[in-house]
Formats: structure tokens, C-alpha cells, sequence
């Protein structure tokens, strides 16, 4: 019932927000924001509020405050939850990570002129408080979501085909295959302890796929919604099940988040320390100290920091593997999967174990996966459903680029309908119940 009236108030915003004058949309807007904020994360959208206020102000009036102090003073809510969660258990502060992420980074972009043309207070609020990203990402940049923000918008079919189209996708994958895959990847009994070998490396592909599935569904969502209301929000994940190599993993996954960490992080520090080592590392553990201040990550984040290094290693002696694209594809996905482990176990002991688990391929699994046949069959199918769509993603647009071309021909228009149409057929036949919290929620 919650999802259907949340639907329903969607579709009213989107409308109303067409039928008033173009001038009036970006106050429409803040509206939607201070609405959808107060009812769903109230305390976050305060900070968001304070902190946004005060940031407006610095750059308005061109205050000489350093950039650390700012950073600081933003990243302080963000880490006393992070460092200190037990001070804020039952305290809902949805969307913290992303507001303080976009925050800093349009500070920077504003105050290291990126984009000449400034914000009004209007158009600045209405970036960053732009409630349809806020709570889930992804982490939108002034020179992106903020120019169109700036520009007034005019309403065009391939709006509603697109919009739909990626709202459609992203609850197939919600539905489909991550739903499927849910308890499987959560491994709650931790039944990971007893695979071994094959059976470990399969449980640690559906788990990465179900992460996959999860992460990139909201994000669809997201992206629909955006451009039911004439704004390109940009694309966190291009096929990552296609990397080739290390730095190609990170080109594909989370692009926002790593390419924030790049523009305000990684460049700045390289270009003080000349250490691409250095910079890749503090970039590294930034990741998983986004995703969690645990042990845990931070072993996560050692495990990509070691594999990193190896790779710049034999790539500055000029040692390459000639194995082919889909050799390399393979053993990129098998170094995603192995990943996975690191979010799991409960202590330093179960984590050896799971390690260890990988390469036991004489031993017997003490039990099957934990998941249905018909689930699997579902999810995998699925899957291969999300391949072809993305296969053909640039050509229905919904795959954007910061230059993607001209609006789609009306033949791929009503491609996009009937196909739009078909996943939320399959959608609503094979969900499996009541929808599992996206994974996205928990940063």
C-alpha cells in the first residue's frame, strides 16, 4: 500500500510540475524536497539544511575559509554515525553520505570555478536538495545535474518512454534477480561456512549479482524519475560484468562515488605527492569507509588495495596477460566475486574459513546452495534479460553520456514502450513478495 501511494503522489508531483510556469520549477522543486524530506528522513534533511545554508553563504559572499575546515566541518555528521552508530541507533539518517558528498563536491566545483556561470540560492538548493537523489544517489555534480538545473527544461516525448523504460528496468532487477537472490546473499546462518570449492565460487558469483542487481535498480529508478521530470541523471554502473582489467572495475562500479573521490581526492593528492600509489590507496579506503568504519571493510579495502598495487606493478614493467577479452572478463568478475566474502563473516576467523573455502575443490560442500531451483533459474534468466537491454542501452538512451546525441527516433520510442511495458509484466508476475530494503538504504 505504501509503495502504491508513493507511486501515486509521484505522478501528481510529475504533472504539476509540467503545468506550472517554467520559472516556478526549480521553487517546485524545493517544495518536493522539503516535503518528501520531512516525511522520510527528517534529521538528515535538517543537517542537509544547515550545512547546505552555511555553504551557500561561504561561496555567495566569497568568505576565505579553507577548503579542510569546510570538509571537516561537512564530514563531521557523516563520521560520528559512521564511528559512533550505536549513539544513533533508531535514528533514520537516510541519504547522509550522498547530501555530504554532493555538498563538498559542488562546493569545490563552485569555488574552483568549474562552472563559470554561478548558482542562484534557488537553483543551488534546488540542486542539492533534489529529493528524487538525496536519500540513494547517485552523487550529482554541479557541471551535471546543477547546469541542468540552471537551464530551463521543456517537456518532450522522449521523457516519458525513457523515464518509463528505466523505471521498468530497474524494478525488473529489483524483482527479478535481486529479490531471488536475497536471502542467498545475505546469508543470515552464515550456510557459506560449509561450501566449498565450485559450490563457493557459485555462491560468491549470485552474491555479487544480487549486489549487482540491487545496487543498480534504485539507481534505475532514480535515473526514470529524473528524466520524467526532464533531468539526465548520470548512469553508477556501465556493465561492470564487462571489466577487463582492475581499473576497468572501477570505471564500471559506483562511477559517481569514483569519480568524485578522483576530482576532489585523487588528483589534488597526486598532483602534491606525484605517488599514484599513495592517492590510490587513501582513494581505496575511502571507498570502504563509505560503505562502513568496520573491520571488515577495512580488510575489503586491503584486499583491492593488494590487487591494485599488483597491477600497477606488472603494468609499469609492461607484463601483460595476452588471454583474451572474455579470459580477462572472467577472472575480473572472479576477483569482484572473491570480494563479497569480506562483508560476511561475522568475526577474523569465519573470514579465514570463507578464504580458504574458495580453494578446497577435493572437499565435498556439506550442503547446496541456499536457494530455490526455480529462484535460480528466475534470476539467472533474468540476468540475461539485463545483458540484452544493456547491450542495446546507448541506442534506447538509457545509457547516458554527457554528449549522447540526438533524442531517440520514434521507432526506438515505442521500442522503449513495449519493452517498458514487458519487464513491468514480468516484473509483477515474478515478484516474489513484498520487496526486499534495498541495499542502497543502509549508506
Amino acid at each position: 500500500m505504501a509503495i502504491l501511494i508513493g507511486l501515486l503522489a509521484l505522478t501528481i508531483f510529475v504533472q504539476v510540475y509540467w503545468l506550472i510556469p517554467k520559472s516556478y520549477q526549480n521553487h517546485f522543486l524545493i517544495a518536493g524536497s522539503f516535503i518528501f524530506g520531512a516525511f522520510v528522513f527528517p534529521l538528515t534533511f535538517a543537517v542537509a539544511l544547515i550545512l547546505g545554508g552555511g555553504v551557500f553563504l561561504i561561496l555567495a559572499r566569497e568568505l576565505k575559509i579553507s577548503g579542510a575546515l569546510v570538509t571537516a566541518v561537512c564530514f563531521l555528521p557523516l563520521m560520528a554515525f559512521k564511528i559512533f552508530p550505536s549513539l544513533f541507533v533508531g535514528v533514520n539518517l537516510l541519504g547522509l553520505s550522498y547530501f555530504t558528498f554532493i555538498l563538498l563536491g559542488a562546493f569545490y566545483d563552485i569555488r574552483n570555478k568549474k562552472d563559470e556561470q554561478p548558482l542562484t540560492a534557488i537553483q543551488f538548493f534546488a540542486f542539492i536538495l533534489f529529493f528524487p537523489i538525496l536519500p540513494v544517489g547517485p552523487i550529482e555534480r554541479i557541471g551535471g545535474l546543477g547546469r541542468q538545473i540552471r537551464e530551463p527544461r521543456h517537456w518532450k516525448p522522449s521523457n516519458f518512454t525513457i523515464g518509463l523504460l528505466l523505471i521498468a528496468f530497474g524494478i525488473f532487477k529489483k524483482t527479478v534477480i535481486a529479490d531471488r537472490l536475497g536471502e542467498l546473499a545475505l546469508d543470515s546462518e552464515m550456510n557459506s561456512l560449509s561450501y566449498f570449492g565450485t559450490t563457493m565460487w557459485a555462491f560468491s558469483f549470485l552474491a555479487l549479482l544480487q549486489v549487482f542487481a540491487d545496487f543498480s535498480s534504485i539507481v534505475d529508478i532514480v535515473r526514470g524519475f529524473g528524466k520524467l521530470l526532464g533531468f539526465n541523471i548520470v548512469d553508477n554502473f556501465d556493465r561492470p560484468y564487462l571489466a577487463d582489467s582492475i581499473q576497468d572495475i572501477w570505471r564500471r562500479w559506483h562511477i559517481s562515488l569514483v569519480s568524485w573521490l578522483r576530482d576532489i581526492v585523487y588528483a589534488p593528492l597526486a598532483l602534491r605527492t606525484r605517488s599514484v600509489l599513495l592517492s590510490s590507496t587513501v582513494v581505496i579506503l575511502m571507498v570502504g569507509f563509505w560503505h562502513d568504519a568496520s573491520w571488515r571493510f577495512g580488510l575489503w579495502s586491503l584486499y583491492w588495495i593488494s590487487i591494485f598495487w599488483v597491477a600497477v606493478f606488472l603494468r609499469q614493467r609492461g607484463i601483460r596477460l595476452n588471454i583474451g577479452k572474455l579470459p580477462k572478463r572472467i577472472s575480473m568478475v572472479a576477483v569482484m566475486a572473491f570480494s563479497t566474502i569480506f562483508v560476511m563473516p561475522s568475526s577474523a576467523g569465519d573470514l579465514v574459513i570463507l578464504a580458504g573455502n574458495f580453494f578446497r575443490f577435493t572437499d565435498v560442500s556439506k550442503m547446496a546452495l541456499n536457494v530455490s531451483k526455480q529462484n535460480l533459474t528466475i534470476a539467472l534468466l533474468g540476468f540475461g534479460v539485463v545483458v540484452v537491454v544493456d547491450h542495446f542501452g546507448d541506442k534506447l538512451k538509457i545509457k547516458f553520456r554527457p554528449a549522447a546525441g540526438a533524442e531517440p527516433t520514434t521507432r526506438f520510442q515505442v521500442v522503449s514502450i513495449l519493452m517498458a511495458s514487458a519487464l513491468f509484466v514480468f516484473s509483477i508476475a515474478l515478484a516474489v513478495g513484498d520487496w526486499e530494503k534495498f541495499i542502497y538504504l543502509r549508506y
